[in-house]
């Protein structure tokens, strides 16, 4: 039996008995008279005589099934021979039915086995019924696991009958009231046990049925915790009660006892590998071979992405372990407040003294964001009505930006092919005086240009965009301008290399992914947007049952209707650990110590044999290169050269991945490529 996303129910297979339900809804005789009942289903077929009932789970017995709905009601149906369908001792049921004694109550599992039901209440009580449980009430008999211990020894099989018994006598004597000897079923003893032999949850550990389902198992081993009446359930507090006992605010210098190292740059930048530790089986005990296994953050391991270890690792764990999705204030108030704080603290270091901002699932996703709030500005009825009747709109992008604008305009219906490529200088930055003519070339095609994206730290090069260029460009031009930093925006920090993001102010838009050079735990990607509230505007459904706008506090505190997911992980607060341990001055030492390592390996290759150097200045912590093996040195630089130079980096990386000496990555840039061989030529 199968069960849709709609909540409908659906069966295949035989219905011997009706036990899967797909007769028609009709009194006996008619079915068989008639000839309505349905032998078998060779397909899924929908089980119509559920009407309009949703369902939440079902149990196929061997013959009989079990409902359970959405409301927490039971229907069972099929065989009866033996009371598995909890409706007195009728031979079977042709038509779905309620088992009446339960609809008091709110079932929350079900369980059918061959000729018995179980079914699990929201009370912690268990109501089983059928002769595997030799139950003769017609009233389906409960048994609470954390009485077991008063309940006596029995193992007398009693017989089945066909007279009533007082569920109320039944139930006493279930849980070991006074009385005459219950009618305990073996198989009862059985899961149960003896009332001498020790704690119950220990003998259900050992006397469990192998026909037990596994949630069953589960359930009856773990232990309830029973909270006082007098102990509420929810304390509520405001977010100036937490700042009483929590202060979310971040501070300038780091903590007494985590303070950043300074090291000599020398030291740091030892062009020598380390010998690696000794591996340890206990770091991947899932790869497949110890040749795949990857030793993530040892000496060698420079690829991509490599969280430092730092404290927010130890707020992810604990993170994880809190299980608070962040949607509103109430299901996670600390968290609500800590996101808010550093939304703030990032505003004001870039320059906006208002705003509003979110964190993402990745810099990807920020980037679509960025994109889909220029197409709500530029056509804002297109998030009502769509596409239709509207022109092409055209996006602009350097052409060594990041591959997700491509993939956004697709998610957001633009189109890949009107994401508009904008050659760069020498230094991999977009040339301003292209983007202009792109932007009248595409106007003149017909297409609306909506945004432009500028680049601060582009992939491979680390190229900086002309910020105050390209903003002149979008005021004259009414674009929005949406600023990509994900990989350079922690120059925020530095006052050295702050100017790197001079005119970023101007900005609409704005991402960065501290996971990338402050090396926070993945994922960590902030979106922020410089006009309040619309963003909200921009992406809000307004679900009435989550966002409520007569709540008890400040609703301004709920994000869900920010964002695309509505629920999302804390991300924000591996970075509010982090800038809690180092402080504002902590993260200008990270950021200023990657240039300052990037500019001490640039210097140390610049004048070194067999390397060439991909650009003849930088303006980033990358350092991009070529190795030039012995027998291509001195050579004409030809096509035919640099296509065996084009050979050489996934021959080293090769080796050196498969001899276990080290990992790292190499880019291919073709743009720069075809370029840097004519220069050179």
């Amino acid at each position: 039996m199968f069960i849709t996303e709609d909540r409908n129910l659906y069966a295949c297979g035989g219905n011997t008995r009706n036990k899967l339900g797909l007769n028609p809804s009709a009194p006996v005789f008619k079915l068989f008279s008639n000839g309505l009942q349905v032998d078998k289903a060779l397909v899924p077929t929908r089980v119509t005589a559920l009407g309009n009932i949703k369902v939440a789970d079902v149990s196929v017995g061997l013959t009989h099934t079990a409902v359970l709905t959405e409301t927490g009601k039971v229907i069972t149906f099929g065989r009866n021979s033996d009371g598995q369908l909890g409706r007195g001792h009728t031979r079977h049921s042709p038509n779905p039915g309620y088992v009446k004694p339960l609809v008091a109550k709110v079932a929350t599992m079900i369980c059918s086995g061959p000729s018995f039901t179980i079914v699990g209440t929201v009370e912690n009580t268990l109501y089983m019924w059928g002769t595997r449980y030799i139950m003769p009430s017609s009233r389906p008999n409960s048994y609470n696991k954390d009485q077991a211990d008063a309940m006596p020894n029995n193992n007398k099989k009693q017989p089945h009958q066909d007279g009533q018994e007082d569920p109320a006598q039944v139930r006493q004597n279930l849980h070991g009231g006074s009385g005459s000897q219950p009618n305990v079923p073996s198989r009862m003893q059985n899961l149960i046990g003896s009332g001498n032999s020790g704690n119950a949850n220990s003998r259900l550990e050992n006397s469990l049925s192998s026909s037990m389902p596994e949630w069953l198992r589960e359930e009856l081993k773990e232990p309830r915790l029973e909270i006082p009446k007098s102990q509420p359930m929810v304390k509520v507090a405001s977010a100036d009660d937490l700042g009483k006992y929590y202060s979310e605010h971040l501070p300038g210098s780091p903590s007494p006892d985590v303070g950043m190292p300074k090291f000599p740059v020398e030291k740091q930048m030892s062009l020598k590998n380390p010998e690696p530790k000794p591996w340890d089986p206990q770091m991947l005990t899932d790869a497949p071979s110890p040749q795949h296994r990857r030793r993530f953050s040892a000496p060698g391991d420079i690829h991509k992405k490599i969280a430092l270890a730092n404290k927010a690792l130890l707020q992810e764990k604990a993170e994880h372990n809190t299980v608070r999705a962040k949607g509103t204030f109430e299901i996670a108030p600390f968290f609500s407040m800590v996101e808010r704080e550093i939304l703030k603290q990032i505003r004001h270091l870039i320059g906006w003294n208002s705003g509003d901002g979110i964190f993402s699932p990745g810099g990807s996703v920020a980037n679509m964001y960025g994109i889909v709030a220029s197409r709500y500005k530029k056509f804002p009825n297109s998030k009502t009505q769509g596409l239709h009747g509207l022109p092409p709109m055209a996006v602009f992008a350097s052409e060594d930006s990041h591959y997700s604008i491509a993939k956004s305009a697709h998610w957001v219906g633009i189109g890949t092919e009107n994401v508009v490529p904008v050659r760069t200088d020498e230094l991999g930055r977009m040339i301003p005086d292209d983007l202009e003519w792109k932007i009248n070339q595409s106007k003149g095609a017909g297409k609306v240009p909506i945004c432009v994206i500028a680049t601060c730290g582009s992939t491979v090069l680390g190229a900086f965009d002309p910020l105050p260029e390209i903003g002149a460009l979008c005021r004259k031009h009414d674009l929005w301008l949406h600023v990509d930093a994900c990989m350079g925006g922690a120059v925020i920090f530095s006052g050295k290399f702050r100017h790197l993001l001079n005119g970023v102010e101007e900005a609409d838009s704005f991402i960065w992914n501290p996971h990338k050079m402050l090396g926070a735990p993945l994922q960590c990607s902030a979106f922020l947007i410089k006009e309040p509230g619309f963003l909200l505007e921009c992406n809000k459904a307004s679900a009435a049952y989550l966002f409520q706008q007569d709540k008890f506090y400040d609703v301004s505190y709920d994000s869900g209707d920010k964002s695309v997911q509505c629920g999302r992980k804390t991300d924000s607060f591996k970075l509010w650990a982090m800038w809690k341990a180092r402080g504002t001055s902590g993260f200008r030492n990270l950021v200023e110590n990657a240039f300052h390592c990037a500019n001490y390996f640039y210097d140390q290759l610049k004048d070194k044999d067999g390397f060439k150097l991909v650009l003849r200045a930088k303006q980033s912590a990358h350092v991009c290169f070529w190795y030039i093996p012995v027998r291509l040195r001195g050579q004409e630089e030809t096509e035919e050269w640099w296509n065996e130079v084009s050979k050489v980096a996934p021959e080293i990386k090769k080796r050196m991945t498969l001899k276990g000496s080290m990992m790292i990555g190499y880019q291919p840039l073709a743009s720069k490529f075809d370029s840097l061989k004519k220069a050179d030529q």
